[in-house]
């Protein structure tokens, strides 16, 4: 069994109830489902939010993926990077090297953070991968552990430090399997 597997495994068990049963993934559930909802509604909405502010001090309340599912760990093959380049191409070039960029047709999973009075943000692309491993690792972690891992008061640099700090809270057994 690979470890993808063994992570899913480990979810569905342990964290299945709470993950579909929390209140935010139920309305998130319930906005993609009406009828107002469009790819470039969604688009335009994260585009629309402000960057993660540099430089200052946040408490992360929450760590939000838009497209995707974390019981299977994939894409729900909703968004595609090129819907964001075609409204803001300076912040979402377009790929050049399939080994290295997002491609126009490629499924992504934008990340949002969520500050403990409900503010969201955005973050740079670059870091939507190991924000969205961070994001289900925690799941994962808390479902197994019972114990909340945010709120985390970072402070978010222009290293990217505050992305290291987060990576340090969490199992690396965990980390490892997903």
């Amino acid at each position: 069994m690979n470890r993808n597997n063994i992570a899913r495994e480990k979810l569905s068990k342990k964290q299945n109830d709470k993950v579909l049963l929390s209140l935010s993934a139920l309305n998130e559930n319930i906005r993609i489902n009406s009828s107002n909802f469009t790819v470039e509604n969604v688009v335009k909405e994260y585009i629309n939010l402000p960057f993660l502010p540099i430089n200052k001090e946040i408490i992360i309340g929450k760590i939000g993926v838009y497209n995707h599912d974390t019981l299977k760990r994939e894409s729900k093959n909703l968004l595609k990077y090129g819907e964001f380049t075609k409204l803001d191409p300076i912040n979402y070039p377009k790929g050049s090297n399939p080994n290295m960029d997002y491609m126009p047709d490629e499924n992504i999973s934008p990340v949002i953070i969520i500050d403990t009075d409900g503010n969201k943000f955005k973050v740079n692309y670059l870091y939507w991968f190991p924000l969205t491993d961070i994001h289900d690792c925690i799941l994962i972690q808390q479902g197994l552990t019972n114990i909340k891992l945010l709120p985390m008061k970072v402070f978010v640099d222009n290293d990217y430090q505050w992305i290291r700090t987060l990576f340090n809270i969490l199992d690396k057994k965990i980390l490892d399997e997903i």
